[in-house]
């Protein structure tokens, strides 16, 4: 997006905070990637919210309902604030990472969401907690620059796009290279989709409620058909479906996964099954961007002691790192 696009939508996230209220207390806004060294073209907005909890939190929290670790995760009161802070700050279609966070013990540990780990050097403070206009001054301050453009990357596909971090992407990217893995990224509108009764059969069984929440939900549904076309290009039927979102053939040698596809599955699938020919990965399709299955089969020099021990170097870079730096 432009700059000037990402600086009006910063803008407006500072002015909303200087408004509230919110269920939380918003403590500080930091901004950081490609929009905080200054690039003129930000891939889209990446912001860190640090919140105080509310008095009322600990009733919140005994109200929290017991059951299973989903449901559990799914109705913790900090859920609610994050879910707040998010459809508050964030219009549809506007490309934004927004990580909510609590700083417990006032130090956030090398921040690790799943995805991405970042350093509290590049953080860079936009709005604080009782700031009136002082934030406009800041988001004023961050100057842009030319030479910063976006961190050059050849990645085969988006890592946001996918359920891992940076050195998992990296960790295959070498074992391409070193040719343990072979790939090819087919656009979807090269894969044949030519729908039959029993495409059509496993689709509506994969998109219908029984009772609860159907396998496949809404965007889901909309990579089946392409999952199918990829069955059929290599002459497979595609007919089960876990609610992972992993998808077999009959013969258990063909294997996708859909959605927010994992990397590292990828990997120890071929490491756990010998007899495991080809696997396709088929990210969530978002307009704007490349959209395709990744197909992997295993190389010419395939060597799952190697891949697995790339894996776990890679685990090792993903873990978070003690920051003693304060943010508070």
């Amino acid at each position: 997006m432009q700059r000037e696009k990402a600086k009006a939508i910063l803008l407006r996230i500072a002015e909303t905070l200087t408004r509230g209220p919110f269920m939380a207390v918003p403590r500080k806004l930091f901004v950081f990637g490609s929009f905080a060294r200054g690039a003129l073209e930000p891939e889209d907005l990446d912001l860190l919210l640090l919140y105080d909890y509310p008095k009322d939190h600990r009733e919140r929290l005994k109200a929290t309902k017991r059951g299973t670790i989903s449901e559990m995760l799914r109705d913790h009161p900090e859920a609610h604030y994050a879910a707040e802070f998010r459809k508050r700050l964030r219009k549809p279609g506007e490309k934004m990472d927004l990580l909510v966070h609590h700083p417990r013990h006032d130090f956030v540990v090398s921040l690790f969401e799943g995805r991405q780990s970042i350093k509290p050097d590049d953080l860079r403070l936009v709005w604080r907690k009782g700031d009136k206009t002082a934030w406009r001054g800041r988001i004023e301050g961050i100057r842009p620059d030319p030479e910063a453009g976006r961190m050059v990357r050849s990645h085969f596909f988006p890592v946001k796009r996918l359920a891992e971090g940076l050195p998992f992407m990296e960790a295959v990217m070498a074992m391409i290279e070193q040719r343990l893995l072979r790939f090819r990224l087919l656009p979807l509108e090269s894969v044949p989709v030519k729908l039959n009764k029993d495409h059509r059969y496993f689709i509506d069984w994969a998109t219908r409620s029984y009772g609860g929440r159907p396998i496949a939900g809404r965007e889901t549904a909309r990579l089946l058909p392409y999952l199918c076309g990829w069955g059929d290009m290599h002459g497979q039927a595609i007919r089960f479906l876990r609610h992972n979102l992993e998808a077999w053939n009959d013969a258990f040698d063909h294997r996708a996964h859909l959605g927010r596809p994992s990397l590292r599955s990828m990997v120890y699938a071929f490491v756990d099954r010998e007899g495991l020919k080809r696997q396709a990965l088929i990210p969530h399709i978002k307009k704007g961007e490349v959209n395709g299955i990744l197909e992997f089969e295993r190389g010419e020099r395939w060597n799952p002691e190697l891949a697995v021990k790339m894996d776990e170097a890679a685990n090792q870079m993903a873990m978070p790192t003690l920051a003693f730096k304060p943010l508070s």
